[in-house]
């Protein structure tokens, strides 16, 4: 690493080859030229007509919808969905890494104190946060980016040869949804900000020739994506009686990941209509579109090539998919209870009997916080080549009149997938494969 600092790197500042304002952005390295793999991207950020915040878990970052690593048309490591992937992998450090390096970097609000009233809070970073104005805007109040969170193959190159990559280039699609920009639907006219590559050059003729020399085939872990639909039971929940429920079970087979061998999945379940979390106020309900909803009495069953994974009926406590998501995905950094459906039989227009440990409303910190069941992903261990996916997943809907719903609501189920791939260096030129 201490290489990457010397006299024979220098730093390369790459404006946009082609930017179309809010549909795309395409930056290109140069070619016979070599470079490290920590690829960055500087200066991202919105301007939008009327300050408001960004997004407490992606900051600035919300406005990047996918992300493509590709030579000339052939994609090398691909992002979709990247503001969601973004969104988990913020929470996937300690709390302090969030609190002073993470959250600043991007601008969002990731990490939680304990006050003298024992009551976790978020830490929000004020004006650095807040999408700016034109009249206002400025450079401190964009986000960095280290593009090997969304290509992770850089992890594991040592150099980018453009000799080889001849026709290098990273391309940006940028998020058209309002609702995924900001914490408000209020939002008229937004421009995306031109952003900047920053690449690490290495000048040295002789350790360009060491590193090519050393390359060898690359495996990694692609992050891959696809979706089912639960569907939405509004009308179906009004029209219960009190005392009664009813089982809503959606089967879904899931075609993204066929013939790939997957390591591990992430199941990410976000509001189906990206309106319904903001409140009359035009403002998100915690943590907004990029929340992953608990939902009550959940199952998850999920069938590999014919066979559960899951004994018995499947997931069915939020105490197993926390066991679960650590140890496929190692610590995550979230509030106690926020992937619980509530907290004791307290209602959330309520004052809490108990508030010690519990994030509070930011409105009213005598109340539930709205973050309370908006971080309860579903994470596992796969490991086995797909050819065939099947999901079975259920909730209980339940009589429910109240203005704020989440429980009744359609509900779209990302799943993200690590999907094994491999790199081969072949005479001069590479190939690239699913294992």
């Amino acid at each position: 690493m201490s290489g990457q600092y010397s006299t024979n790197v220098k730093t390369q500042y790459f404006q946009p080859r082609t930017h179309l304002k809010n549909v795309i952005t395409e930056f290109r390295l140069d070619a016979e030229s070599a470079y490290f793999p920590n690829l960055r991207l500087s200066n991202i950020g919105t301007v939008v007509n009327a300050e408001t915040d960004t997004p407490d878990l992606v900051g600035h970052l919300g406005c990047i919808r996918a992300i493509h690593l590709r030579d000339g048309a052939t994609t090398i490591s691909s992002t979709r969905h990247a503001n969601r992937w973004l969104s988990f992998m913020s929470q996937r450090d300690s709390n302090q890494n969030n609190l002073c390096i993470h959250s600043p970097q991007s601008k969002a609000a990731v990490g939680f104190v304990l006050t003298e009233r024992d009551k976790v809070e978020n830490v929000r970073f004020d004006q650095a946060n807040k999408h700016k104005s034109p009249t206002t805007y400025n450079e401190l109040n964009t986000a960095l980016l280290d593009l090997r969170k969304v290509f992770p193959i850089l992890q594991s190159m040592s150099v980018l040869d453009t000799a080889m990559m001849p026709h290098l280039k990273v391309v940006i699609e940028w998020e058209t949804n309002k609702a995924l920009i900001t914490n408000s639907n209020n939002i008229g006219a937004y421009t995306v900000q031109e952003p900047e590559l920053l690449a690490d050059q290495i000048m040295s003729e002789k350790a360009i020739g060491v590193l090519r020399k050393s390359l060898k085939d690359v495996v990694w872990d692609e992050i891959e994506s696809d979706q089912f639909v639960v569907p939405d039971q509004q009308t179906e929940s009004t029209a219960l009686d009190a005392a009664a429920s009813k089982e809503q079970v959606v089967n879904a087979v899931v075609n993204g990941f066929d013939n790939k061998y997957v390591s591990k999945m992430l199941m990410m379940k976000t509001y189906q209509d990206t309106d319904s979390p903001f409140t009359t106020g035009n403002l998100a309900d915690g943590y907004g579109n990029y929340s992953s909803l608990n939902q009550l009495r959940e199952k998850t069953q999920l069938r590999v090539n014919g066979s559960n994974i899951f004994a018995g009926d499947g997931l069915v406590s939020d105490s197993q998919k926390a066991m679960l998501l650590y140890q496929s995905w190692g610590d995550v950094n979230i509030a106690p209870f926020t992937n619980r459906n509530n907290i004791g039989a307290t209602l959330s227009a309520n004052a809490l009997v108990n508030t010690s440990g519990v994030p509070p409303r930011l409105t009213s910190g005598l109340k539930l916080g709205d973050r309370v069941g908006q971080s309860d992903y579903i994470g596992f261990s796969v490991e086995d080549k797909i050819r065939q996916l099947n999901f079975t997943y259920s909730r209980t809907i339940i009589k429910n009149n109240e203005a704020q719903r989440r429980n009744e609501l359609g509900l779209t189920v990302l799943i993200f997938a690590e999907c094994r791939k491999s790199l081969q260096f072949q005479g001069g030129g590479y190939k690239i494969s699913y294992l």
